[in-house]
């Protein structure tokens, strides 16, 4: 009787950047995953489950068809602040499953209000913040006028 032992085959996962930083709310952040068989000089892994520890309603991922998958994610469901993704990609029951971690940083946009006339100034304002900006158009006689149309 002869015994043998069935091993999955080794694998290796990158992604095309660990750390995407200085993405303004609401703008999608995207990145590379790369799933490759190291048993056979590193060859690309094709059609492999794929998931993320992000909102599923607020990612996609495009199977390239060639071990090269593309995660983009929507920052809208999320907060401003520091996230840690675990990207997991495996194709049982040959392959062995891996996890890599992408750190993202998703920052409050900051808008700029420039205001014309009387003088010249600016205002920055935090994205999502609600203000109360009130303008006085006023008549040549300097009386204000309502419902005017401000553009």
């Amino acid at each position: 009787i002869q015994t043998f032992v069935i091993r999955t085959i080794q694998t290796f996962a990158q992604t095309s950047s660990s750390f995407i930083d200085n993405i303004p709310i609401g703008d999608n952040a995207s990145f590379y995953l790369y799933y490759n068989d190291t048993d056979h000089l590193g060859q690309l892994i094709p059609y492999a489950n794929v998931s993320i520890s992000w909102d599923p309603g607020y990612y996609s991922i495009i199977d390239f068809g060639n071990g090269t998958y593309l995660i983009e994610l929507n920052t809208t469901v999320g907060s401003v602040g520091p996230y840690s993704l675990q990207v997991d990609v495996g194709l049982p029951p040959h392959y062995d499953s891996r996890t890599v971690y992408v750190n993202i940083n998703i920052v409050t946009i900051l808008l700029t209000i420039h205001i014309e006339e009387p003088t010249a100034t600016q205002i920055r304002v935090e994205y999502n913040t609600p203000i109360l900006l009130t303008v006085n158009v006023p008549d040549s006689h300097g009386n204000p006028i309502s419902d005017a149309i401000v553009e």
